[in-house]
């Protein structure tokens, strides 16, 4: 939707952020959100292959970032139509597959060593919506859905250049200010900028976990916000709002951090039980079924929770009947659950996939 008799809500780059004055109440908040994110790091330094953890629990962010939009799906259904060819998806289950896809390739370009800049933020968002890697052209808005008010008029579009270059500025280079203050800061500006037609919120939100990696706080993209501003989304428009009405930063940051250490509880929960049900699938496999067990065969049950034959079998490289027949044997000792949609055999993780759940 464009709106091109608005005018532009007054806006300034961060280069004229003035300082900010926090209170010891917000200092303690950033304190516990800073240690909450170091032990999830620490979890990703100690286990053996955190890729492992890191797919699933991508895919549960990828769902939990699309209902911020009010994209429905369910995690089944998106690895199930995953399996099915591009054309034969459904348009929510293939959103939430390219969200995946955006958080991989951003964090790619990262340990590339590109710093977080346009051609990223572009390319990004050309995963999440194909054909849409540009920056909007017309005048965009933020308005409540219930109220039709509009809340805010990002910068004209003839402005978008200097204020994004000011916010790769801000996001790359070194101040005072502690760095996850500063992640939250980037946050804020990016969604007030509202650089594109469509999908700010989800682009915003895989540039924050990105930011968190870029500035080593993170060894992987491992943290997402989108669970925690679900269940809290009228508070998390409203503190967005209050800075750019008031100049509301302590409330707005307060906010953040609350965020950054409760989701960081949740995810390292999430790590330890997904590693845990691996080692205990593991024994199980290679005790019942020693004839085929592998460990690469369990890990793309992890990677792929839901598979069919065919998909295994060209992922593994081996024989459909192979495949097939080994499918069906860890079906019958309870690691495996199938399903049949259509023409469609697919066999459940279902352990891994009660956890991301």
């Amino acid at each position: 939707m464009t709106y091109p008799d608005l005018k532009p809500s007054p806006f300034h780059p961060l280069s004229e952020l003035p300082e900010l004055e926090l209170s010891s109440s917000t200092y303690k908040l950033i304190t516990e959100a800073r240690a909450s994110i170091a032990e999830l790091n620490g979890y990703c330094l100690a286990i053996p292959n955190p890729f492992l953890v890191l797919s699933p629990v991508i895919l549960k962010e990828s769902i939990a970032s699309s209902e911020v939009e009010n994209i429905q799906t369910t995690l089944v259904d998106a690895l199930q139509n995953s399996l099915y060819p591009e054309a034969e998806r459904a348009l929510p289950d293939k959103e939430v597959l390219r969200y995946r896809e955006a958080i991989l390739w951003g964090h790619d370009e990262i340990k590339r060593g590109m710093p977080l800049v346009g051609r990223v933020i572009r390319g990004i968002q050309g995963n999440l919506i194909p054909g849409d890697g540009a920056f909007r052209t017309s005048q965009n808005a933020i308005w409540n859905p219930k109220t039709q008010e509009v809340l805010h008029v990002p910068p004209a579009p003839e402005h978008l250049s200097d204020f994004i270059r000011d916010w790769e500025e801000f996001v790359n280079s070194e101040n005072q200010r502690d760095p996850l203050v500063n992640v939250a800061i980037a946050h804020h500006q990016f969604e007030s900028i509202h650089p594109f037609s469509d999908g700010n919120g989800r682009t915003g939100r895989i540039l924050m976990v990105l930011d968190l990696v870029s500035r080593d706080l993170l060894r992987l993209p491992i943290l997402y916000l989108s669970g925690y501003i679900t269940q809290n989304k009228a508070e998390y428009y409203r503190v967005l709002q209050g800075v750019r009405d008031d100049g509301l930063w302590e409330e707005y940051i307060q906010f953040m951090m609350k965020a950054f250490h409760e989701q960081s509880k949740k995810t390292a929960d999430t790590f330890i039980r997904i590693n845990d049900l691996f080692e205990q699938q593991k024994q199980e496999f290679e005790s019942k079924l020693s004839r085929i067990y592998s460990r690469e065969l369990l890990e793309e049950l992890y990677l792929s929770p839901i598979v069919t034959p065919v998909s295994l079998s060209e992922k593994r490289g081996v024989h459909y009947t192979t495949s097939s027949k080994h499918l069906k044997q860890m079906e019958e000792i309870g690691l495996l659950t199938s399903k049949k949609v259509g023409k469609f055999q697919f066999y459940i993780n279902h352990q891994l996939i009660d956890i991301l759940m």
